[in-house]
């Protein structure tokens, strides 16, 4: 397979960590699991392309950081945040 472009993918590869925060829903709000498959939101992403479903797996906001004195070279941020809807089960109950 012939080099079309030899860039830096990979270098510098820092852990991925992650906090989850999980909150009980009040009983009005529907979990996004519920929400996927909730006919009024597929029929809004068919037919105006809006709603949950135009999320990338309920990824609802996305940000890139970059400190006020970058410690790293290149065109790159520092930091990447994800907030999204998803669900965790814990043994006993579930929580979303």
């Amino acid at each position: 397979i012939p080099v079309i472009a030899d860039l830096p993918v990979g270098q510098n590869l820092q852990d991925h960590w992650a906090t989850i925060l999980s909150f009980e829903l009040a009983p009005n709000i529907k979990p996004f699991a519920e929400k996927q498959v909730d006919e009024s939101q597929i029929k809004n992403y068919i037919y105006s392309k809006k709603g949950v479903l135009t999320s990338p797996q309920g990824v609802s906001v996305l940000a890139f950081l970059n400190r006020k004195e970058p410690i790293a070279t290149g065109n790159y941020p520092d930091h990447q945040l994800y907030f999204w809807e998803g669900a965790t089960y814990p043994p006993e109950h579930q929580l979303i």
